[in-house]
């Protein structure tokens, strides 16, 4: 298994995995979501925008030169709280084939150490409610939940 930085000639790969992200979560948790081909150019523009950002990064997760997950953060100021910069890491995606096997594990150090070096002190990321595994899968990774985001039609 391979991490490393995405390069803005992996912006096409890594576009296919968030779309992939996209469709399974409005099939499975947000019927409400637009469907991914009236997303597709939001994606591209946001993953163009955060790969040539100095502080965001986007990490890429390669099993023999096959793409099977990607992490992206960006480092926000916190001016509220008593640490300082924090990583807020926006998707973190492993392909379904891939999952339990640590990938997810070696996304999320990457992206720690990457926000280390840039001296935040703080992570955060986010996950639907509904969604055990991901919950599950933020907690064995020491995230504790923090905040209740919730929402109603109006």
């Amino acid at each position: 298994m391979k991490i490393r930085k995405a390069v803005p000639e992996d912006l096409k790969v890594v576009h296919g995995l968030i779309m992939e992200l996209f469709g399974q979560e409005r099939e499975t948790l947000d019927l409400e979501l637009k469907s991914p081909g009236e997303v597709s150019d939001y994606y591209t523009n946001l993953l163009g925008e955060k790969l040539s950002e100095e502080y965001a990064a986007i990490y890429l997760a390669e099993e023999n030169d096959q793409a099977c997950g990607f992490a992206l953060a960006y480092i926000l100021e916190d001016e509220l709280h008593t640490y300082n910069d924090k990583a807020y890491i926006r998707t973190i995606y492993v392909k379904p084939g891939f999952r339990k096997n640590g990938v997810g594990t070696l996304l999320i150090e990457k992206i720690l150490g990457w926000a280390r070096d840039l001296k935040a002190e703080c992570a955060e990321a986010d996950a639907y409610a509904e969604n055990k595994e991901g919950l599950a899968f933020w907690e064995h990774a020491g995230f504790k939940p923090k905040f209740t985001l919730v929402s109603r039609k109006i």
